[in-house]
């Protein structure tokens, strides 16, 4: 505050001796750090940044918009060309199953596969020029055919092959037990050395010998029909496998814009095959951008002349604060400040004045609470020195009462020193819940050794919530209460459940088969947890002590841990049961 005040001083006092440069000294604190110790010139900084960033941010998106539009329309026509393309693929790879399917139905082409032309060498000629006459009327786009037999008495001419050079392709005869047209995934090298795709179509034969008909399609025609059809487009196309090999069929994209960056669109065809297509992901923009610049140079120019004028108009609103300063400054007490306006700057400074007064306050209270808490801690270290003492002095007296062979005295001190060693476990405060329950059974025996009865324990807990914190303690208060308010001197069997399970808090019950609870002991016991409406919010606050220490505890130890996120009921009905239930946070 003090800096503050000098600051503007100092600012004051040169603008008094150097009134000349005073324009000059304005327009270089316009671009000074915004953490100036001038308010005025933060004022004014914030102003340009606020009117100069949505000036830019228009005009990057003006930029941008274009650049998008443009490269939307390029993006459509290639995809178009792309889909006709796959669209003529499709139908050409179609018209060549067709074709082959007929070949593969071809009642002398299949009589002869099955025949045996041991002796028969003239009508094994006839077969052949027969079968490589209908192969050549067939053919289209300089394709490649080759039937594969298993005819012995054949043998391997141009268009004819053993089918054993076929065994490593265990593929080929598995699709086509299913199917009539087999494509191959991969690429594959005609005779010509010419790469090509791939079909297999199988001969409809039912005897012992089986033949398939393999058509070689080559790439080179695709690439010469597609450079014809779409030469003056500009792209990188590619014929891709489906086993991750590819063949560019056409490349033109111009490399004189120096713009590298592309966008890749595909078509999968209908033989699993796929076309990629790479485009230049946008068009050169020098053009769209010197549209731009001259636009944004006159929106700047507006805008520092508008700063300017804020500058020296903020520079009169903030001249009553500058006076506000100097008083704080000056004076030793806040309450001998005076204000006199009525307007929106002093309600700021009585708010402020207001805040100072709150904090001095508040700086008082802390400390009192400070010192309370050190007496606090004195009292809790007194209070632990009490178990110490009972801890050690039953250890003298169990090893009496062995002394004098008294077996349920022993026994019972027993469960008692083990039940307190438990209970001060090094000071922890927050302990598993296997352990809170060993605790809990450790009671229950003492009780059992006490009144010399049977209390029966149920503990039904979800698997895993062993390892759950809880704090030390939370349960006994309630089993404790189960024990001599409802449970004992009763008749039958006296059962204490302990439920426990987990979603996103820990759910848990404690329940007996006791006498259970008149409705004014019941609700005593449920308003040591009551809900408070508190601006429309619901939140636990214990209320103030009625009874019911242990429980009183409990929720004081809830409350100061979690706030108002838990909750604690209690449910009975007279000569049956009673009920607690406990919702808290997971530790």
């Amino acid at each position: 505050m003090q800096n503050e005040v000098r600051n503007y001083r100092k600012l004051r006092n040169k603008r008094n001796k150097r009134g000349d440069e005073a324009s000059m000294r304005v327009f270089a604190g316009l671009f000074r750090h915004p953490y100036s110790n001038s308010l005025k010139k933060r004022i004014t900084f914030y102003i340009i940044i606020v009117s100069v960033v949505p000036v830019i941010i228009l005009f990057c998106w003006l930029s941008f918009d274009t650049q998008s539009r443009l490269y939307s329309q390029n993006l459509e026509e290639q995809t178009k060309i792309l889909n006709n393309f796959a669209v003529y693929l499709d139908r050409t790879y179609s018209a060549y199953e067709t074709g082959s399917i007929l070949l593969t139905r071809d009642s002398v082409i299949n009589k002869g596969l099955v025949t045996d032309f041991t002796d028969e060498l003239i009508d094994k000629s006839g077969f052949y020029i027969y079968t490589k006459a209908q192969l050549w009327n067939f053919s289209m786009s300089d394709m490649e055919f080759t039937i594969y037999y298993s005819n012995p008495t054949l043998f391997d001419l141009r268009y004819f092959r053993n089918i054993e050079s076929l065994e490593h392709r265990v593929d080929i005869s598995d699709n086509l037990s299913s199917k009539d047209i087999y494509w191959l995934p991969e690429f594959t090298h005609r005779t010509d050395g010419k790469k090509a795709v791939s079909f297999f179509t199988k001969f409809p034969m039912s005897n012992k010998y089986y033949s398939v008909l393999k058509i070689d399609i080559p790439l080179s025609g695709i690439i010469s029909f597609f450079s014809d059809s779409f030469g003056e487009m500009y792209s990188e196309l590619y014929y891709c496998d489906t086993v991750g090999n590819s063949v560019m069929l056409f490349d033109r994209i111009p490399n004189e814009t120096g713009n590298n960056s592309h966008i890749t669109i595909q078509q999968t065809l209908e033989n699993g095959h796929i076309l990629k297509m790479n485009i230049q992901a946008s068009p050169d923009i020098d053009d769209v951008i010197a549209s731009y610049s001259i636009i944004g140079i006159f929106f700047i120019a507006i805008v520092i002349l508008i700063s300017l004028m804020v500058y020296f108009v903020v520079g009169r609103l903030t001249g009553s604060l500058e006076s506000f300063i100097i008083k704080l400054e000056q004076s030793d007490s806040l309450g001998s400040v005076e204000i006199h306006e009525n307007d929106e700057i002093s309600i700021i400074k009585r708010r402020f004045i207001d805040l100072l007064e709150s904090n001095e306050r508040l700086y008082s209270e802390k400390l009192a609470a400070l010192h309370k808490s050190k007496l606090l801690e004195m009292d809790l270290a007194r209070a632990r020195l009490n178990p110490h003492l009972l801890y050690n002095s039953l250890s003298v007296i169990k090893w009496k009462a062995l002394d004098n062979n008294d077996k349920q005295s022993f026994d019972l001190i027993e469960q008692m020193t083990k039940y307190y060693r438990a209970v001060l476990n090094k000071g922890l405060n927050i302990v598993p819940i296997k352990d809170e329950l060993e605790l809990i059974k450790d009671y229950i025996s003492i009780n059992e050794l006490a009144k010399n009865t049977r209390f029966n324990l149920d503990v039904r807990i979800d698997n895993g919530l062993g390892e759950e914190k809880i704090f030390k303690l939370l349960l006994q208060p309630f089993v404790e209460n189960a024990i001599l308010h409802g449970l004992n001197g009763k008749d039958g069997e006296k059962n204490v459940i302990i439920t426990i399970e987990l979603d996103k808090y820990i759910h848990i019950s404690v329940r007996d088969n006791g006498y259970g609870i008149e409705t004014e002991k019941l609700n005593q016991l449920n308003s040591l947890a009551k809900k408070l409406s508190v601006d429309g919010k619901e939140l636990y606050k214990p209320a103030e002590k009625n009874g019911g220490y242990g429980i009183y505890s409990v929720v004081e130890r809830l409350y100061q841990q979690f706030g108002s996120d838990f909750s604690l009921t209690f449910t009975s009905e007279l000569g049956n049961y009673t009920e607690a239930k406990m919702v808290i946070p997971r530790i």
